[in-house]
């Protein structure tokens, strides 16, 4: 999410600080706007099959994400192996070349799962052929990078730099708009 574990993707200058801000219920608000907002095209562009069509481009997110998690999780053990951790993987470089192998798999599948092919002339729309569900993967990774480099330049204009740093470290406490919210 854009508020991530403890919002470490905003500590790390990856988004905008004001994403931090929680509302009174103690959810991140804006955030939450801007993921809906994500999810409105999908919904109109993939027709009655939305929700199957959200699983899948989900899971292939996911597996995308992964896979950069555990290239990002070898690239560390190897360039820092000083750095102190809250969790050692057991196994080392080779626990993180099966991860690895684990997350293609995934990315393998549920690419495939987009396909017209694998929903066999079933419940998809026909408005691209039954190929809206890379169409729309596809328009989302371009959101994607525009936002990466729109990032950039953020950065770049108030001299932020992006912290890559051990999570104890990188610890962050999201500021509340309002009076959090009584149980």
């Amino acid at each position: 999410t854009i508020t991530g574990y403890k919002g470490v993707l905003i500590a790390a200058n990856l988004f905008p600080k004001f994403f931090e801000r929680l509302n009174r219920f103690s959810v991140p608000g804006l955030a939450n706007i801007v993921v809906f907002l994500g999810l409105v095209p999908m919904i109109v562009f993939s027709g009655s099959s939305w929700i199957s069509t959200l699983f899948i481009i989900m899971g292939i997110t996911i597996a995308i994400v992964y896979v950069g998690a555990t290239l990002s999780f070898i690239q560390l053990r190897r360039k820092h192996p000083e750095w102190k951790r809250s969790f050692r993987a057991p196994g080392g470089i080779a626990m993180g070349v099966l991860g690895l192998v684990g997350s293609g798999f995934c990315v393998a599948a549920t690419a495939y799962a987009l396909t017209p092919i694998a929903a066999g002339g079933g419940n998809y729309s026909e408005a691209l052929g039954g190929w809206d569900g890379w169409v729309i993967t596809i328009g989302y990774l371009i959101v994607g990078v525009i936002v990466y480099f729109l990032m950039q330049s953020y950065r770049k204009s108030r001299n932020l730099e992006t912290k890559m740093c051990p999570a104890p470290e990188c610890e962050f406490e999201p500021k509340h708009t309002s009076e959090p919210r009584k149980s």
